[in-house]
């Protein structure tokens, strides 16, 4: 099985740490400004510790984008697309190529800057939207040409088996 572009780490840290950002700014700033507060802390101090949980949980995130990256796997067989992804819960995800109906290349802003794409592969079948997800078959972290070489692949395997359509 393929792995996903190193690049992949930097994109998926970005996205964990954003979003833990986001609970920080809404849930613990408060808190530690109503701490320090009712128990006559400085500002500075709960300031300190506030940074102290934001590094902490930048290394957090970096360790998941890691472990991300490292559980993400990809394999075109002669009949299927399979991938392979999770940290705690692995899923396994077996895409027959006469299920495909779409096939896209995603380049967002992060993406170009660190010179990667994301495949997306839709389905018939599967509902518009899954758990955060567009499409069924997501392969995040490819290399440019790569991801125009198997959207490419995948076309040719799509329409070669409906030849009789």
């Amino acid at each position: 099985m393929q792995q996903l572009n190193p690049k992949v780490i930097w994109s998926f840290f970005i996205q964990y740490f954003l979003s833990g950002i986001t609970m920080i700014v809404f849930f613990a700033l408060p808190f530690f400004i109503s701490l320090s507060s009712i128990f006559s802390f400085e500002l500075l101090f709960s300031a300190t510790i506030l940074i102290f949980f934001v590094l902490l949980y930048g290394l957090l995130s970096y360790l998941l984008s890691v472990l991300s990256y490292n559980n993400w796997r990809y394999e075109f067989t002669h009949n299927a697309i399979k991938i392979e992804k999770g940290i705690i819960w692995k899923r396994y995800i077996s895409i027959p190529y006469d299920r495909v109906q779409n096939i896209d290349i995603n380049r967002g802003i992060l993406a170009r800057m660190l010179g990667i794409s994301d495949l997306q592969i839709q389905t018939a079948g599967y509902s518009a939207v899954s758990r955060g997800q567009a499409s069924e078959g997501r392969l995040p972290g490819l290399d440019p040409i790569i991801a125009e070489n198997l959207r490419d692949n995948l076309i040719d395997r799509v329409s070669g088996g409906r030849q009789g359509l």
